[in-house]
């Protein structure tokens, strides 16, 4: 009975113990350079700094849209969001060598705070990251929004 009670102690004490025990840290984030070139892109686009946004751009996009091009479509890209933002938090997401890239501004209109989203694409190029201009960067959406519904049957 001495042995069987010693053993409900061991196997109590073995239980406790282990509950004290913390869960290993989640790994961290290796960080390789996309989320500071997309921080960097989104942020000189914020400040109007328009050759810091352009000199983040892959080889491809600077091919089909010179500086001059990319700054109309930058200056008319921070039109569209609005408000004048004041902050930008940006994410990125990496697989191989491309990633993806949030980015939140932030800001307030009138007595009202503002947010808008928007994401980009990044490529790795031999030099680095790099973002990849989407083509309907800084232009209006062709397609007006729906009106809204007002209840009844025309």
């Amino acid at each position: 009975m001495k042995t069987l009670h010693r053993i409900w102690l061991l196997a109590l004490f073995a239980a406790a113990a282990g509950c004290e025990k913390s869960p290993p840290p989640p790994p961290e984030k290796i960080a390789t350079g996309a989320e500071k070139v997309a921080h960097v892109f989104f942020e000189a686009l914020m400040h109007e700094d328009w050759t810091a946004a352009y000199d983040t751009l892959d080889p491809d996009s600077r091919a089909w849209c010179g500086k001059d091009q990319f700054t109309t479509k930058a200056k008319a890209y921070l039109g569209q969001i609005g408000f004048t933002p004041t902050e930008v938090g940006v994410a990125a997401s990496e697989t191989a060598d491309s990633a993806s890239a949030v980015a939140v501004f932030r800001g307030v209109s009138g007595t009202s705070p503002k947010q808008h989203k928007d994401g980009t694409a990044l490529h790795r190029t031999p030099t680095g990251w790099a973002v990849v201009l989407r083509k309907n960067f800084g232009v209006e959406s062709a397609t007006p929004p729906p009106a809204p519904s007002k209840g009844g049957k025309g």
